[in-house]
């Protein structure tokens, strides 16, 4: 994927135009065999990306899965028919999963979240609390459901009706006897 990752950054041959914030330019993030691409909106841009899947294809035989793949525009975009159309992915999208956590150009309501829940509600479920002590349950909370939390924390803005809803259900697993 360095190879990849080269050719996204490489100005000269392909002239990749990422996203730019304050100064500063990035247009990918990498994660084992996943990609998240972040581009300027443009018919050039979209070109630009699509020779270097090309050349990447040739030069690894690896090829991206346009039934795989969701692109999503920001609500002023214009030109998407026609850069969907380039790149031959046609699941266009407000958000879309990736590595579990919700992902959107847009503020997530609480019904994004609800794999979190069930998954924090499931642990908790698991235990027997009469068979853990004070310590005890107060230790699965720390390493069990704070860590759920921090990897969640760390892609996406948690609505504070599920925080307050995660610290009822915590709670309730804390002191119930």
């Amino acid at each position: 994927m360095d190879n990849f990752s080269n050719r996204l950054m490489d100005k000269q041959k392909y002239n990749f135009k990422g996203y730019s914030s304050n100064g500063q330019e990035f247009n990918h993030l990498l994660y084992a065999d996943d990609v998240l691409v972040f581009g300027k909106n443009s018919i050039q841009n979209a070109k630009n990306f699509k020779l270097i899947m090309e050349d990447f294809a040739k030069a690894s035989a690896l090829c991206f899965n346009p039934n795989k793949s969701t692109i999503i525009f920001s609500p002023r975009a214009g030109n998407t028919r026609e850069i969907c159309s380039i790149l031959g992915i046609s699941n266009m999208a407000e958000s879309f999963t990736y590595l579990g956590i919700p992902i959107s150009i847009k503020r997530l309501s609480a019904s994004f979240f609800q794999p979190l829940l069930d998954k924090i509600s499931g642990l908790l479920d698991g235990w027997k609390v009469k068979f853990l002590s004070m310590a005890g349950r107060i230790q699965f909370l720390k390493f069990s459901i704070a860590n759920t939390l921090a990897y969640w924390i760390r892609g996406a803005i948690i609505p504070k009706s599920v925080c307050k809803f995660i610290d009822r259900i915590c709670s309730r697993f804390l002191f119930s006897w």
